[in-house]
């Protein structure tokens, strides 16, 4: 006898209440979809990211670097979360073909952000939410390349470094 998988929504209800409720309180602008709604097979977000999302001081010149954008953003459960970590897929800005599997522009090969350097990074007591911080301090970084305020990307990211808080205050 052959059973239909269950999905990870069915598996966790608890899970999905945590994950949208994270989401909205750290990411207002971040709308759920559910499985078969927008091309998402799992469920998933997409949105805008946090302006700022680490817990200290915003630069004062930030909206200088980003021209008040913010990082558009499709988060993607798949069928193994929470086990698996969500795939994130920058919209806007949409990172070139030649930056893919580019180790230093934190891009995969897919176009989606590789915000995890190894898979033991990711527990599955993590929030999505937290990739998705993570993912708009790339975007802080991912601009401040592009317009040349820094040479690379930190292995790190802006989370670990305050290099880049000081560099934006001197546009």
């Amino acid at each position: 006898m052959d059973r239909e998988p269950i999905s990870w929504l069915q598996a966790e209800p608890g899970r999905v209440v945590a994950e949208r409720e994270a989401m909205a309180d750290r990411a207002p602008d971040m709308e759920w979809f559910e499985p078969g709604e927008n091309g998402f097979q799992s469920g998933g977000f997409e949105g805008y990211g946090p302006e700022w999302p680490i817990d200290r001081t915003r630069p004062e010149k930030l909206h200088e670097l980003t021209d008040g954008k913010r990082l558009r953003l499709r988060v993607e459960f798949l069928q193994g979360f929470p086990a698996q970590p969500p795939r994130l897929v920058p919209l806007d800005p949409e990172p070139e073909v030649a930056e893919r599997l580019n180790e230093a522009v934190h891009v995969n090969s897919d176009g989606s952000l590789c915000m995890i350097r190894h898979p033991s990074q990711w527990r599955t007591a993590d929030l999505a939410i937290h990739l998705v911080e993570k993912a708009s301090g790339w975007f802080i970084e991912y601009l401040a390349v592009h317009k040349k305020l820094i040479s690379e990307m930190s292995k790190s990211g802006l989370f670990v470094s305050t290099d880049l808080d000081q560099r934006i205050e001197v546009l």
